[in-house]
């Protein structure tokens, strides 16, 4: 059965030409106006991806006219993007990808979003669809936000001034720049380039060239420079060698152009109200300029570091201090005893916690007998080394007036915790007798030093008793034991068996090395020993080390 068709029912096909010109046309028009009036990009392309059709919105935004666009669509592209987008429009299939696209008004590279799909047959040119959106601010916010994240959490894991410099760049390069440079003031307060990261690996010791140098004049308004004085961020895009030549002088001109400088980024550091450095981020070519836009996540990040280096400097000042002290606390000289040869050393440990209470300590009492002791303060730093100091003095003054080793531990004990919130210590001490050959001794938690006899018997000197300062808990006792002819002791710190967390394993190693007997053959048995056991980089403890070797009988 026919069935009559209105002139609107009729397809394309059975239209006559004019007619089917005229529908083309109109289809067209409206696909135009649809495309104006989106508010993103819209462009169409023929069937071999070649554009015969952008809106307006595109040719204001990357200030290409229509007319050039088949010529010049990939200049706007970031350089770094354009392989993937190539790749994508190769395929012949649709595709949706993320791309930095060029804005025309200030030079930035904003991220889009673009999809391509194929027009359905009858709409304009049988060829293909594809639309770009900003969205720029949402990515660089996701990725501001997980920056952040990862700074903070990188920033609070070192109080090392190097190691903290080193995640600050692990941040920046090549994230936000091709190098970057920290400044900081020295003593004479001269600003000086303290550390550098080169994202070329073959220009990164050329940077590392500037550090500890005046790098930045300070009789012109180099930027860095400037930064101290108004604690504000500063951006600079279109840098030129004359303004290099301004800001760092002509003898560095040649090292800025061959790191690059096309852009600058400076940040302060700024620590309790005052700038105590600057963070310059340089690109090095034109594909990145930078904005405002980019300041948010650098500037919480230079916010965090700040407080990172602020508290690594006062870590290092507090080491200084303590390392001192503690090498005053130790003793300048060991007993000289015929028939028996005295040796110590210690070592601090490579962690953040590496100046803290270990101690070792040998003295000669009044009636002829020979006090040693060992120990370690729970904690570390100052209040750890002062804590350790004090406690190796009051066990020094208890010696003189107890003859008996746990008597002197009671005793300090009881000082210590009169004197010091909540102390922790675990303590060892041993009165030699050099005319018996004999040793008492007790602990105060201590791990036991280790007693090899002559035939290689190693015999560890237990005795039980709590750490000082809560030796109320359980009374401890002292213990006795003979030093025999070509016997050594040994007395140490947990540094020494705990240096990568195996006690076990670490005392079963020490053990064997003393049961050995031949680093005692020698001078510095004490070094060797702990040479011998920890691996190159040291302990993440402190190490003390107190050896006692008995000399063979005379005659």
């Amino acid at each position: 059965m026919d069935v009559a068709q209105g002139e609107g029912d009729l397809a394309p096909a059975t239209l006559p030409p004019h007619e089917a010109m005229r529908r083309l046309q109109e289809s067209e028009l409206r696909y135009r106006i649809l495309a104006e009036a989106l508010p993103q990009i819209v462009m169409v392309s023929d069937s071999q991806r070649r554009i015969t059709y952008v809106n307006h919105h595109y040719e204001a935004y990357t200030g290409i006219p229509s007319d050039q666009i088949t010529a010049r669509w990939n200049e706007v592209i970031h350089p770094d993007d354009l392989p993937a987008v190539a790749a994508v429009r190769a395929t012949g299939k649709p595709y949706e990808i993320e791309y930095r696209l060029r804005r025309a008004s200030d030079g930035a590279y904003r991220w889009h979003y673009a999809r391509a799909q194929p027009i359905p047959d009858g709409g304009p040119a049988h060829g293909w669809l594809a639309t770009a959106i900003d969205i720029d601010d949402r990515r660089r916010a996701e990725e501001s936000l997980r920056f952040i994240e990862r700074a903070g959490s990188l920033l609070t894991k070192s109080l090392d001034l190097a190691t903290t410099f080193e995640t600050l760049f692990d941040l920046i390069v090549p994230a936000y720049g091709d190098w970057a440079v920290i400044t900081m003031p020295n003593d004479a307060g001269t600003v000086t380039t303290v550390a550098t990261r080169h994202r070329d690996a073959a220009k990164h010791a050329l940077a590392r060239s500037l550090c500890g140098r005046e790098v930045y004049r300070t009789d012109t308004p180099a930027i860095l420079v400037d930064v101290y004085r108004t604690a504000a961020p500063r951006i600079v895009n279109g840098i030129e060698r004359d303004d290099i030549v301004r800001g760092v002088g002509p003898a560095l001109v040649e090292t800025f152009e061959k790191l690059g400088f096309a852009s600058l980024l400076a940040l302060p550091i700024v620590a309790d109200g005052e700038t105590i450095g600057s963070i310059g981020i340089y690109a090095a070519g034109d594909g990145r300029r930078y904005t405002p836009a980019d300041l948010p996540p650098l500037e919480e990040l230079a916010r965090r570091a700040s407080v990172a280096i602020a508290n690594a400097r006062r870590y290092e000042r507090e080491h200084r201090v303590a390392d001192s002290l503690q090498s005053a606390a130790l003793p300048r000289r060991l007993p000289d005893i015929p028939g028996m040869r005295f040796d110590a050393f210690y070592q601090a440990g490579r962690t953040e916690a590496r100046i803290g209470g270990d101690w070792y300590d040998a003295f000669a009492l009044a009636d002829g007998r020979i006090a040693v002791s060992v120990g370690d303060v729970a904690g570390s730093g100052l209040e750890a080394a002062v804590t350790m100091g004090n406690v190796r003095q009051m066990i020094r003054a208890a010696a003189h007036a107890y003859a008996d080793p746990m008597l002197i531990l009671e005793v300090v004990d009881r000082a210590l915790r009169g004197d010091a919130d909540d102390p922790l210590v675990t303590a060892f001490v041993g009165i030699i007798d050099p005319a018996e050959r004999s040793i008492r001794y007790a602990s105060a938690g201590h791990l036991p030093p280790l007693l090899r006899l002559p035939d290689g018997t190693i015999v560890e000197l237990h005795a039980a008793g709590a750490p000082l300062g809560c030796r109320d808990l359980t009374r401890g006792e002292s213990k006795a034991t003979p030093l025999p002819a070509t016997a050594a002791l040994v007395l140490y710190t947990d540094g020494l068996v705990e240096w990568d967390r195996d006690l076990l394993g670490g005392e079963a190693a020490l053990g064997a090395l003393v049961a050995a007997g031949d680093v005692f053959a020698g001078t510095q048995p004490a070094r060797r020993l702990v040479e011998r056991l920890l691996p190159a980089d040291g302990s993440r403890d402190d190490v003390a080390v107190l050896c006692v070797i008995l000399e063979p009988a005379a005659g």
